[in-house]
């Protein structure tokens, strides 16, 4: 549970006890209303190189995988930020709204129950629940091994004015 005791850097606080973690909003604009509870957490010890049914994954060392469940509340944000790997997203519960920059563009795509996305690492995005009902998702993080910080606080992209 140690590498859980951050979320985010200075943009958010997560506290971690019994397996429940809260994100709270910073003074920045971080997240607010985001509830992550890590459901299970493990290690790939050696590279990774699969290839099947048109679905490929590399690694070029070992990795560190975290799952979650994660809550938005109604109007609940996750502010602007990125993560240091993929991460794979199923929604089973609510309406997220994703927006992220694409050039000169924002685009906006929304997710409902059933749907899956992938979040590129580094790609600065920012999802909230728009609706009134609360957001239910799952997340399945990889990183490098010793990541702490799986939401990275970002600054928002020109192109989006949201």
């Amino acid at each position: 549970m140690k590498r859980l005791s951050r979320l985010s850097a200075a943009a958010a606080v997560v506290v971690v006890a019994a397996a429940a973690a809260t994100v709270v909003l910073a003074a920045d604009g971080g997240p607010s209303g985001v509830q992550v509870t890590p459901l299970s957490q493990g290690t790939i010890h050696t590279k990774v190189k699969a290839n099947t049914n048109g679905i490929k994954i590399k690694t070029l060392g070992p990795r560190f995988v975290l799952v979650t469940a994660i809550t938005v509340d109604p109007r609940g944000t996750f502010g602007w930020h990125s993560h240091p790997g993929p991460v794979l997203v199923t929604v089973n519960k609510g309406t997220l709204t994703l927006y992220r920059a694409h050039g000169k563009d924002c685009i906006k795509s929304t997710f409902g129950p059933g749907d899956a996305f992938v979040e590129q690492g580094g790609d600065v995005h920012l999802g909230r629940n728009e609706g009134s009902d609360p957001v239910e998702l799952n997340a399945t993080f990889l990183a490098p091994t010793g990541t702490t910080e799986f939401v990275q606080p970002q600054q928002e992209p020109k192109a989006c004015n949201v």
